[in-house]
């Protein structure tokens, strides 16, 4: 029951979500931590401490798998929230299979806007720059400096992680973990 409660919610979470990335390039705040909090408050009603351990594990999975691709501007802090809101209703199980799902599918919708765009050498040069100067010198000046001389792509990771939440709930959760 509770399973199938948890399914539901993630289904709504992550369709408003990727409605609302699509429509405005944004996953309120309001939308990932209400759906976070009242995630970690069901697992704990309903599971007890160890449901509301099991939650807090998946919202900290959520976390740090996002916490690079977040440092590097892969990815927003809507991103980040939306896939630890998904951790605090599924665990870290489903939730690292989210994120790697989510990596392959982020990469062929990244590749493929880059092949559609006209401007794909120089995006491909600002990518370069961007990573250089992140990795090289890890200030966020130099970073920002890189991608206003660039052209930033843009990948709509909320339906990116939309998409890949359902491919895995709809296989019954593909433990990866």
């Amino acid at each position: 029951m509770t399973v199938d409660a948890s399914f539901i919610v993630v289904l709504l979470l992550v369709g408003a979500a990727s409605y609302t990335d699509l429509v405005k390039k944004k996953i309120p705040n309001g939308l990932t931590l209400t759906a976070l909090c009242t995630g970690l408050c069901f697992m704990l009603i309903i599971r007890g401490f160890d449901g509301f351990l099991y939650s807090l594990f998946g919202v900290g999975v959520g976390f740090l798998l996002f916490l690079v691709p977040f440092a590097l501007r892969m990815v927003k802090g809507g991103d980040v929230k939306l896939l630890m809101a998904v951790g605090a209703w599924l665990g870290p199980a489903d939730t690292f299979s989210i994120f790697f799902v989510t990596c392959l599918i982020g990469g062929v919708v990244a590749l493929l806007a880059l092949l559609v765009s006209k401007q794909s050498r120089q995006a491909l040069h600002a990518g370069g720059q961007i990573l250089k100067s992140a990795v090289l010198t890890g200030d966020p000046d130099e970073i920002a400096r890189a991608e206003r001389n660039g052209t930033s792509g843009w990948v709509p990771y909320g339906v990116v992680i939309g998409i890949s939440t359902l491919v895995i709930l709809s296989m019954g959760g593909l433990s990866l973990w």
